[in-house]
């Protein structure tokens, strides 16, 4: 029985819930709501007198409050505000004035004109001047008379405006005024300082003012979720406002900004020091200014207020103060970066697993037919009409099969089938050895075609499936760098913004180090010429950051935008010498050298099969292949397989393949690899010393992927060390003495003088039998 009853509880709890939150989102209940808020506040902000008796913040929310039942509410608290609060002899004015604003915004309700911003902040302002031009000039028009009648109009008129602002979030205003999220929040500062211009009226004991209290528990809120600057800029806002109100001197304006600056330093320290902190600028404040006769009230004021403020949760100040607190940075762009990695990373997932399946596939399918089926094709070619037939394949089956067996193992040897190669016990009783000889042959030729037919489909699908596995690779590379993690340099950045002020120049700036530690500054504004037209710039944004600076080519600068990032310690001279061979307009072999983003000279060397023309379209297309991925990022080894993938397709032949000789020189590091398809040998040159590097790798296009990577050797290089890459016409591991001892003897620094001594003395060598090209790679401190 009690189970039942808690359950009845519980639904008829339920229920009344649900119909009291449909009530609370019924329009009229929202509507009546809003109507009851704009009459309190319009009541409230009629009792603001500033300057001693003028009362203009009630005429200006008149203003804002527009037409139609929250406009009327809006103008009823006015009116009642200004006759209860301050009598209607000495509000008459304001009373006329919101009345007449109040048909205007009825007149042209719904006009196009209407929409614009500022017509009702300038009507209500127009108002005012016409009305108050009549008691100013039976005041007559002294100066206080007049810096008064100028001053009321121009609060009205803002004070329409911002009041607006602040009651934006409700019905149609959001489309009419397109404020930004700290326009709202100062905006409704300033109407919350207006309405505690009436509470300041609020005494107790005539020593301190309800009103003020709130005020300094404004700015403790806003100090302690904003920080400093919140907390000075609303302690103005909130001062000034208890300032005018009374009249007196400013007072207010500073003891609350002192206060909330003083207060700001402390706000992430916990509540009791940020109190603290609060509570001693307060009271330095008041000494300050003891003679001021609010100072005493001030110390009281503060005390309730930081009693108050320690007493409320934190998370409701957490809460209240929402619209103080900046919040974290957003970082949208790094967002979408972690989210392209990890969409590039899941892609890479995919062709790796569609990788391994082909692959595990392709390991246990079987292409190759039995040698057998040549004999089965035969006998049913020769054997099915033979009166024979049933006595040799089924009754004398075991000798028949042996005689086949023999007959294969010279058949396989010598790629055909003599009769002869049957044992003579199966001639003696074979009625068409002949024939079945023949028919035997045929058989084989198709078997053998067949074979190399799969062989042929065989490599090409081993080629194409391992595609997807360096595809994958690339892939997941990408999405490493992409989502890895960049260290920002903030001293750095400020500095930079700093010089960049200096200058004139408004632009915004990004500094950072990549995964590898490298500096890269972008500088994007409008007019960059003042620091770009320096011929000197780069020496000097260097001081600035405090790290050498060098152009990023790759990085498209282009106007309105300068790419830079940090000079690697090393430079590399790169010599050239090549020769053709004799009687040949085109050499085959081609190369070529570049630095990548990440500061890696990679000098490459191909020599096509053969001479001519045809040689060097070969050289030439893999070095442009093999440059695009490299620049692009791709891993060295990654690159030249995809390259030997390509080559191994489209080698139908056997005859297109080309050999490749990369280096790969860090030239922050000097760290070095040496990656070769098939070249010739390449050299160290260390002082008098010099070390032959090789391989035994064939050509790029000969090798299936998988099966044979190419071949890579790691080193460390230092300033002064010479590396020497060449084609085969000139380097030859059988017979390279001469070559060591040329480079050993050469003592001077220039990498083109040593290449061209190379070339020159294997031309004396071996004539030009061949194309001949010699690299010579330098490694030098950047100066």
């Amino acid at each position: 029985m009690l189970d039942q009853m808690k359950t009845e509880a519980g639904k008829l709890r339920g229920e009344f819930l649900h119909r009291g939150g449909a009530a609370l989102r019924d329009p009229l209940i929202i509507k009546g709501s809003e109507c009851l808020v704009r009459f309190v506040l319009g009541f409230v902000l009629s009792g603001a007198r500033v300057f001693g008796g003028f009362s203009p913040f009630g005429v200006a929310f008149t203003a804002a409050s527009g037409s139609g039942a929250a406009g009327l509410s809006g103008l009823l608290g006015v009116i009642a505000g200004y006759i209860l609060l301050s009598g209607l002899e000495r509000t008459l004015k304001y009373i006329i004035i919101s009345a007449l604003i109040f048909c205007v915004s009825l007149a042209f309700k719904g006009t196009r004109v209407f929409a614009s911003d500022w017509v009702m902040p300038l009507s209500a302002a127009f108002i005012s001047a016409c009305i108050g031009m009549v008691y100013a000039a039976r005041e007559g028009w002294t100066l206080f008379v007049t810096a008064m009648y100028f001053t009321e109009t121009i609060l009205i008129c803002g004070g329409a405006y911002f009041f607006k602002l602040a009651l934006s979030p409700w019905g149609g205003y959001k489309k009419t005024f397109r404020s930004s999220e700290l326009t709202h929040t100062v905006s409704v500062l300033l109407l919350l300082s207006c309405c505690l211009i009436t509470a300041q009226r609020i005494e107790i004991g005539h020593i301190f003012s309800a009103g003020r209290i709130a005020a300094v528990f404004v700015v403790l809120i806003a100090s302690y979720r904003g920080g400093m600057g919140v907390g000075a800029a609303t302690g103005v806002s909130m001062g000034l406002a208890m300032d005018i109100g009374i009249g007196g001197a400013p007072f207010f304006s500073m003891a609350y900004a002192f206060s909330g600056l003083i207060s700001g330093v402390f706000h992430k320290q916990g509540k009791l020091l940020f109190v603290l902190g609060y509570t001693a600028a307060n009271a330095l404040a008041v000494l300050w200014a003891w003679e001021y006769k609010a100072g005493l009230g001030a110390l009281y004021e503060t005390f309730i207020s930081t009693v108050i403020f320690m007493l409320i949760p934190s998370s409701n100040l957490a809460a209240w103060g929402l619209a103080f607190s900046s919040g974290a940075s957003g970082d949208s762009f790094g967002g979408a970066r972690f989210y392209a990695a990890a969409r590039l990373e899941r892609t890479a997932l995919a062709f790796r697993e569609l990788y391994e399946t082909l692959k595990s596939g392709f390991e246990k399918s079987r292409s190759d037919e039995d040698i057998g089926a040549v004999f089965d094709g035969a006998a049913e070619r020769v054997c099915r009409r033979c009166k024979l037939s049933n006595g040799c394949w089924n009754r004398d089956y075991v000798s028949t099969a042996t005689a086949m067996n023999d007959a294969a193992l010279k058949m396989m040897e010598r790629r055909k089938l003599l009769k002869e190669d049957f044992p003579s016990y199966f001639l003696d009783k074979c009625l068409k050895p002949e024939q079945f000889t023949i028919a035997a042959n045929e058989e084989l030729k198709a078997l053998l075609y067949r074979r190399q037919y799969r062989e042929r489909l065989r490599e090409n699908q081993f080629v194409l499936y391992g595609q997807y596995g360096e595809l994958a690779n690339v892939l997941k590379n990408a999405a490493e760098e992409l989502g890895g993690e960049t260290e920002g340099c903030p001293a750095a950045e400020r500095r930079l913004q700093k010089h960049l002020k200096g200058l004139d120049v408004e632009a915004q700036t990004s500094l950072f180090r990549d995964r590898r530690g490298r500096l890269h500054i972008e500088i994007r504004g409008a007019r960059l010429s003042p620091l770009t037209g320096d011929k000197d710039m780069l020496d000097k944004l260097s001081a600035v950051v405090g790290t050498r600076l060098c152009e990023d080519l790759g990085a498209n600068s282009k106007n309105g935008r300068l790419a830079l990032m940090e000079a690697e310690p090393l430079a590399a001279s790169v010599g050239i010498s090549s020769a053709r061979k004799k009687g040949e307009r085109v050499s085959g072999d081609s190369g070529t050298y570049f630095k990548t983003d990440d500061g890696v000279l990679c000098v490459l060397l191909s020599d096509g099969c053969g001479t001519g023309k045809q040689a060097a379209r070969e050289s030439l297309n893999a070095l442009k292949t093999i440059e695009r991925f490299l620049q692009a990022g791709v891993e060295p080894e990654t690159a030249l397989k995809i390259l030997n993938s390509a080559m191994l397709i489209r080698n139908s032949d056997g005859t297109s393949f080309t050999t490749i000789d990369l280096l790969c020189v860090d030239l922050f590091s000097g760290e070095t690899r040496i990656i070769k398809y098939g070249a010739a040998p390449s050299y160290i040159k260390r002082g008098g010393e010099v070390t032959r590097i090789e391989c035994e790798t064939l050509a790029a296009g000969l090798y299936l992927e998988g099966i044979k990577s190419p071949e890579s050797t790691r080193l460390m290089l230092k300033e002064g060390n010479f590396v020497i890459v060449a084609s085969d016409g000139v380097a030859n591991a059988l017979d390279d003495e001469w070559l060591k001892k040329t480079a050993a003897e050469y003592s001077g620094g220039l990498a083109r003088e040593l290449s061209l001594k190379i070339l020159e003395e294997a031309i004396r060598k071996y004539g030009q039998e061949d194309d001949m090209t010699v690299l010579v790679i330098l490694l030098q401190k950047r100066q």
